[in-house]
């Protein structure tokens, strides 16, 4: 009889009880969800301020100081980065960066992949050139991904820059985490920036 009733006792879950397991796991998942997205938008946000920082300490320092003249955006090993430097870094074939340390002020991390960066720029013309994504590169002595921002000492403009044989102005810089984008609107003419 002791045994009949221990065993009608251990039939298994009961409806409720696996409702109530099913809630939980559900509420965990929708909380590890959540976060992953906040984590990749924090990602996101740290990276568009730490570009646009870069973008406002150079042309400051490029206004205030003798030796800046602009910054280099690229990325190393998968992170990117941003070099306030002295001169320009291209080589005279054009399209190949050098990196030499003697040229470079300071050195900002951005941040690291999944994220990407990409830069637009407008012919004189008005018609969108070609959009530049950084990508990995092996040396920084040999980069042939990565952007010049180069100011103009007296008024901060930002200085145009050839592309083929367009002769360009920055329009924007995308940074995005592959579920949202961010954008930085230049302003050539004065060389100021903002975050949309």
């Amino acid at each position: 009889m002791r045994r009949q009733k221990s065993a009608e006792k251990n039939k298994g879950f009961s409806l409720v009880e696996l409702i109530i397991v099913i809630a939980v796991i559900s509420i965990l998942s929708t909380g590890i969800i959540l976060g992953t997205g906040r984590i990749a938008n924090w990602q996101l946000n740290k990276t568009t301020q730490a570009v646009n920082s870069a973008l406002h300490s150079a042309m400051v320092q490029a206004m205030s100081k003798g030796n800046v003249s602009g910054v280099i955006f690229y990325e190393l090993d998968e992170k990117y980065y941003a070099s306030i430097i002295t001169e320009s870094c291209e080589t005279a074939s054009g399209g190949v960066y050098q990196l030499d340390d003697t040229k470079v002020v300071n050195t900002i991390n951005l941040g690291k992949e999944p994220v990407t960066i990409v830069f637009h720029l407008k012919t004189l013309a008005g018609f969108p050139a070609a959009p530049i994504q950084l990508t990995n590169q092996s040396d920084k002595m040999n980069m042939t991904s990565a952007v010049e921002v180069m100011y103009n000492r007296s008024s901060g403009a930002v200085k145009k820059r050839m592309i083929g044989t367009d002769e360009c102005n920055f329009d924007s810089i995308d940074i995005s985490n592959g579920s949202s984008t961010q954008t930085i609107r230049i302003y050539a003419a004065t060389g100021r920036h903002e975050i949309q």
